[in-house]
């Protein structure tokens, strides 16, 4: 509640409304003799507001339900997307090759004190750990990072969280 009243301060500040939560505890907080430090700066910030808190229960509020839980709709579309994905990914047919395989494989457990697990995958991939290692190919490379920030895939998705 709190966190929803400062990013909405801008809309809300001078304004009446109303609090729908389903923290229970909420409701005892206004009438607490003894509150700690942050329940009393939570309850003066909330008082800058003209609004009411009123209970409701977590099972009657299937709005708040519907918006914060992902639709299976979008999860079928989003595996379909994977599939095309691994699809275009093998089509680029990047691995090591056999001459200097070993070779690599030596230098990463010398190189690497912490003595991590080197090896190469049934797909020719370099793996060293739980580390997935990129060849020096530009085009994979952009490749890698555009399906990271513009894919549905996205480390940060935004509205489609």
């Amino acid at each position: 509640v709190v966190f929803a009243l400062k990013i909405w301060r801008h809309y809300l500040y001078e304004e009446t409304c109303q609090i729908f939560t389903d923290h229970k505890g909420l409701q005892y907080l206004f009438t607490q003799k003894e509150l700690n430090l942050r329940q009393r700066r939570w309850l003066e910030l909330i008082k800058d507001y003209d609004c009411t808190t009123e209970r409701h229960p977590g099972r009657a509020n299937v709005v708040a339900d519907a918006l914060s839980r992902k639709s299976s709709g979008s999860v079928t579309y989003l595996r379909g997307r994977y599939v095309l994905l691994m699809i275009e990914l093998r089509k680029l047919r990047v691995g090591l090759d056999m001459d200097n395989q070993e070779a690599l494989l030596a230098i990463l457990q010398v190189e690497n004190d912490d003595r991590t697990y080197c090896s190469v995958r049934k797909d020719r991939a370099l793996r060293a750990g739980n580390r997935l290692y990129v060849p020096n190919n530009d085009v994979l490379k952009v490749g890698i990072l555009e399906e990271a920030h513009e894919s549905v895939f996205a480390m940060h998705p935004g509205s489609t969280k």
